[in-house]
């Protein structure tokens, strides 16, 4: 009787968090495959030439990286004294403000630097709490399988939200879309007064979190979560702004994301299947070279169809090669350290971003030609099966 009603708050607690994670999955889905191309059209509108628009846009990116660096040990703190769900509310009020100063940057460029700091305490809020929350209401034995879950939810609100988003810009503009968003945040925050409250602190240890921060030890992890993020940068960021030219506008490239998306929601389903048949040491060393190979044909798209095709098959790989590693990452937390892991992730990821963008945004100013952004995302890719590996005893594949 005890564990069965354990097991009914624990799949509330799982509801509550899938709900508040497909509102907001669809919020930021209606703005994310244009952030890219708004961040350097603003900047083609300050004077800049392409080239030192897609620099500065790189550079842009890589401060709000910077700051969500910065952010985590405020974030572990908060999640030490506070607990997860304060650390996720106060993640989605940044987000807010975030949208608010990025809505004001189209008409002073102060902004788009106050957005980018906004925006990098979001991130460290927010995504710090929701990996812990999911690996401790996630069951072990099915990681794989819950991976895919929470990943298909992002992947089905994406389905509709770049569409949505590409007739509102169209129709609308930037104005009523960042509005649109604020309303939706608001809504996303209210499943979670259903999350735990005062039992969800979370201790921290130094020492452990000290060693899986350790460049030296952990080599391999930071080596494989920078690729894993050089391949989400390249997709979400930079090729809609290489595609817009190839494609209908704005309501072209939101048909293109929900296209992507539909496709992703299928391969993160059918890896997270694999993933708990196979396990996932054996899938990422097939997903990664499969993925660096699918991101170099975008160096050749010349047409619609191109840009169609490639973004297809992109998303499959793409997709399956981010569940696999978080799936990795996640299994590696629950045998190690919670915290410790997740914070490695954490700053590994926003930390590989900045050292992805930097040298991106200065080859770019020097005149860099845009598909060979494609061939160096491609040999990022391949990093992702170097993340050390955890043998659960519990997994039939670890025999």
């Amino acid at each position: 009787m005890f564990k069965s009603i354990l097991h009914i708050k624990q799949f509330r607690y799982l509801g509550a968090f899938y709900l508040h994670s497909l509102i907001r999955f669809f919020t930021v889905g209606i703005f994310q495959i244009f952030s890219g191309i708004y961040v350097y059209q603003i900047l083609l509108k300050q004077g800049l030439s392409a080239n030192q628009s897609l620099s500065t846009t790189a550079l842009v990116i890589a401060l709000l990286h910077l700051v969500q660096a910065v952010a985590i040990p405020l974030a572990i703190w908060i999640i030490s004294k506070k607990g997860l769900r304060f650390s996720v509310f106060w993640g989605n009020i940044f987000l807010i403000l975030f949208l608010i100063t990025l809505n004001l940057a189209q008409f002073d460029m102060i902004f788009l630097i106050i957005a980018s700091i906004l925006g990098g305490i979001e991130l460290g809020f927010y995504w710090m709490a929701y990996h812990i929350f999911f690996v401790e209401l996630t069951d072990d034995k099915k990681q794989g399988e819950e991976v895919a879950i929470s990943s298909s939810l992002s992947a089905i609100a994406l389905v509709g939200a770049p569409a949505f988003g590409g007739l509102l810009i169209s129709y609308y503009g930037y104005n009523v879309l960042f509005l649109a968003m604020i309303v939706l945040v608001f809504i996303a925050i209210i499943p979670l007064k259903y999350l735990p409250k005062q039992e969800d602190r979370m201790s921290i240890s130094i020492w452990k979190t000290a060693l899986a921060l350790s460049p030296k030890k952990e080599a391999k992890s930071y080596l494989a979560l920078t690729g894993q993020t050089a391949d989400q940068l390249t997709s979400e960021i930079f090729w809609p702004i290489f595609a817009i030219t190839l494609v209908s506008g704005i309501i072209g490239i939101g048909f293109m994301g929900s296209l992507i998306a539909l496709f992703a929601t299928i391969s993160t389903l059918l890896t997270g299947y694999i993933i708990d048949r196979f396990g996932p040491k054996k899938i990422i060393k097939i997903i990664s070279s499969l993925d660096a190979i699918s991101g170099l044909t975008r160096s050749f798209v010349t047409t619609p169809m191109h840009v169609f095709l490639s973004s297809i098959v992109t998303s499959v790989t793409n997709q399956g090669q981010f569940i696999t590693l978080d799936t990795i990452v996640y299994e590696r937390a629950r045998h190690e350290d919670v915290m410790s892991i997740i914070t490695q992730r954490e700053v590994a990821a926003s930390l590989g971003r900045v050292i992805f963008l930097i040298p991106l945004g200065i080859l770019f100013w020097f005149g860099m030609p845009f598909p060979m952004l494609f061939v160096i995302t491609a040999v990022f890719a391949l990093t992702t099966r170097f993340y050390p590996y955890v043998t659960p005893k519990d997994k039939s594949y670890a025999a």
